[in-house]
């Protein structure tokens, strides 16, 4: 029988552990979903907490997560803190009662994705992972493209995801990113590492070459370029994780037997390429000319949306809210038609277990130049 705090009859008590940048994402989220009423912030800092109740119009503020699932029996937390304590407070809201909804990445091993799944099996309670770059509309548009077979069967995909880190050259480094030099894998390399998952199953191998050393005052070594070539269980992948770059630009290339799929994720543009019966010239310059008018029309499209947003007509449209909330929003579909989460366990621990993959073969320029 379902938990009655599961009732679809009333609306969802939700909590957030972790009041950090990404928990005010999650709770603006949550304010547009009907049938969710997100009422408590926790966090160790407990001045953190309250700043982030009053400036979110939060009942409740807690220091301790027991706290907070005694007084307030959630029927959902929102695990917002740092990856190291994602498999202890999921286990522990579990253990309450509560489903569970987990920032990126699930856990930082498959060792503690399973401690999770086996705590989720035995009281019923349901995961979701935050994978929310699968959410975003132009990778969407590109899986959709994938699906309805407009490429033939798919063979290889290669990703670019190139952001600016501010903090990089002076910190802060006191998040948990820079506390090793693979964590930026399981931070930020989780995204795009997803993306590949759900085109092409597991990673099952991987080689990595990682660039522009610094080292960082606590001793870590930490690489900003890391280049990760896969083979998979239905094809191959190729990633570019760049993060001292100056120009942001993130993409996804698809490659098909039947043509390909751009999706430039940061201007929100796709691009559809296949196979005519026309001969080689004439077939490129139609495919020229189609691609000019997609990425022209949705340019168009793109800067009427920025414009109409400046001018306070329209919700401004940034990528990543619109990510966070198909991700988010998708997750409480589930949940009220009773289907297990769009991105729960399984897909977790397998992302996980591609980034560990990633960072088990990592060699840098150094090492290929001596060892040849």
């Amino acid at each position: 029988m379902e938990n009655a705090r599961n009732s679809t009859s009333k609306k969802l008590r939700v909590a957030i552990l972790g009041a950090g940048g990404i928990a005010e994402t999650h709770a603006e989220v949550l304010r547009g979903i009907s049938g969710v009423e997100c009422t408590a912030i926790c966090d160790v800092q407990f001045s953190k907490a309250e700043t982030f109740r009053d400036k979110m119009g939060l009942r409740k503020a807690y220091p301790r997560l027991e706290m907070m699932l005694e007084e307030v029996r959630p029927d959902v937390v929102h695990l917002a803190v740092s990856p190291a304590a994602h498999a202890r407070t999921a286990i522990m809201c579990m253990e309450s009662g509560a489903d569970v909804f987990v920032e990126k990445p699930f856990t930082p091993s498959t060792a503690e994705c399973e401690q999770v799944a086996a705590v989720a099996r035995r009281s019923g309670r349901r995961v979701g992972v935050n994978h929310n770059m699968l959410f975003s509309p132009p990778v969407e548009r590109a899986i959709d493209a994938v699906r309805q077979g407009r490429l033939g069967q798919i063979e290889h995909a290669t990703i670019g995801f190139n952001i600016a880190m501010p903090e990089l050259p002076w910190g802060p480094y006191s998040h948990w990113l820079f506390q090793a030099s693979e964590n930026v894998v399981f931070e930020l390399g989780v995204h795009p590492l997803s993306v590949v998952y759900r085109l092409f199953g597991k990673v099952l191998e991987a080689r990595t070459l990682c660039s522009g050393e610094k080292t960082l005052p606590s001793g870590v070594c930490f690489y900003s370029t890391w280049q990760i070539a896969m083979r998979c269980e239905r094809g191959t992948a190729f990633l570019l994780l760049a993060l001292a770059t100056g120009f942001e630009d993130t993409w996804l290339h698809i490659q098909g037997e039947d043509g390909s799929c751009h999706a430039n994720i940061r201007r929100n543009t796709v691009v559809v390429s296949g196979k005519s019966p026309a001969l080689r010239p004439k077939d490129d310059l139609k495919d020229s000319l189609r691609a000019a008018r997609t990425i022209r029309r949705e340019g168009i499209r793109h800067y009427k949306n920025y414009i109409l947003a400046s001018l306070q007509r329209k919700a401004p449209y940034p990528l990543q809210t619109a990510s966070m909330a198909g991700s988010i929003g998708a997750f409480y579909e589930a949940l009220r038609e009773g289907r297990n989460p769009p991105v729960g366990v399984a897909e977790g621990s397998a992302v996980v277990e591609a980034c560990e993959h990633a960072v088990a073969h990592l060699r840098t320029p150094k090492e290929v130049l001596s060892n040849g």
